[in-house]
């Protein structure tokens, strides 16, 4: 199962800043919150890695860590 994509559209107001209670892109809050053997492969096997000191996830307004009853941990087992 697969897909290819050729373009993108990347909203710049999205990547630079959020609304109250939104996040950027949720797969990098389900890395950091995965178990460190699934983050290793991605180079995020260093337990200082965490979403309040990497500079991309600390600038999240949102500080919470579940979406629809399921925690981010638990959502990036799902997509793995």
């Amino acid at each position: 199962v697969g897909s290819k994509c050729r373009t993108y559209l990347l909203e710049k107001s999205r990547v630079v800043g959020q609304d109250a209670g939104e996040r950027n892109y949720h797969i990098f809050y389900q890395m950091l919150a995965s178990d460190m053997s699934m983050r290793e492969p991605f180079g995020l096997g260093n337990a200082a890695y965490t979403r309040d000191t990497l500079r991309y996830t600390k600038l999240g307004a949102s500080k919470t860590d579940s979406i629809e009853g399921k925690s981010d941990g638990e959502r990036f087992s799902l997509t793995v």
